[in-house]
């Protein structure tokens, strides 16, 4: 920062304290407001679009697919496009924790290592064009999170191919041509920053674009089947004895009072591995 630079911020900040914002009513109050503003639009969010809840968790259910909570879910998205890469499919952890693990480390560095003076967002171009793109993947890949990446025999289907674009290719030829203009606008600053502009402009709207097109061309959801649940007590009673029927009444007897069982495997397999130590009964 060179000297009339300074001088022009210290003349900035004693015009600010000359007019003077008090922390307590001034700051806190308007903190409350967007606090309070914030709770209202939580609290109509839960109350007229809520989340949808799920069935109670059955151990015995197989073909339960679990999911992660819906801000994760980009990352999991990302995981599951970069497994389409043949060559580095199999190197999970790249995509688990060496990309997410740098994404954080700069955004830690960053504030240490910036030497830019100015606040106003015409001279923070590169920095809101990297968000910009890198906020537009987070939407898209949340967006296609529910749409398959399954590569079939054929190869790569429209779909996939679309994903692997605007997960992946896009934003990564986005960083690099931004970073590029950004040695060049040490030389021409203003072509450069509109430069980054476009670049960062179209390729988010490219992005959304094929997430919107992997939306449409997803095929439908398969119906699950149904599960009978029971409700009332007499439904339970009745599914209760159903189970009992075709799971206990070979070794318990169709009232339950046990007696001698015969041609059931668990009972050889006691009688040769078992009756010795336990004894007959």
């Amino acid at each position: 920062m060179n000297n009339e630079l300074k001088k022009t911020v210290h003349e900035k900040y004693k015009i600010a304290l000359q007019k003077g914002e008090r922390f307590w009513p001034d700051s806190i109050y308007k903190d409350l407001v967007v606090s309070f503003g914030i709770f209202i639009l939580l609290l109509l969010l839960a109350t007229f679009i809520g989340i949808p809840g799920e069935p109670k968790a059955d151990p015995s259910d197989s073909a339960y697919i679990p999911k992660p909570e819906w801000y994760f879910l980009f990352l999991f998205k990302f995981l599951a496009i970069y497994g389409q890469i043949p060559v580095l499919g199999k190197i999970e952890w790249i995509a688990t924790a060496l990309i997410p693990g740098i994404a954080l480390l700069i955004l830690f560095i960053l504030p240490l290592t910036d030497k830019n003076p100015y606040r106003h967002y015409s001279r923070r171009i590169l920095a809101l064009a990297v968000m910009g793109i890198f906020v537009t993947g987070v939407v898209a890949l949340t967006m296609i999170s529910n749409v398959p990446t399954a590569t079939g025999e054929d190869g790569m289907s429209l779909s996939t191919l679309f994903q692997f674009l605007s997960g992946l290719v896009l934003p990564g030829l986005a960083y690099i041509v931004l970073v590029g203009l950004s040695f060049l606008a040490r030389k021409s600053p203003k072509p450069a920053g509109r430069a980054q502009i476009w670049t960062a402009g179209i390729i988010s709207v490219t992005i959304l674009v094929l997430a919107m097109l992997v939306v449409v061309l997803a095929p439908p959801a398969e119906a699950g089947a149904e599960v009978e649940v029971a409700g009332t007590i007499a439904e339970q009673m009745v599914l209760g004895q159903d189970l009992y029927s075709v799971n206990c009444v070979e070794c318990h007897g169709a009232e339950g009072e046990g007696g001698e069982v015969k041609g059931v495997l668990g009972q050889d397999l006691y009688s040769v591995n078992c009756v010795e130590c336990h004894g007959a009964e």
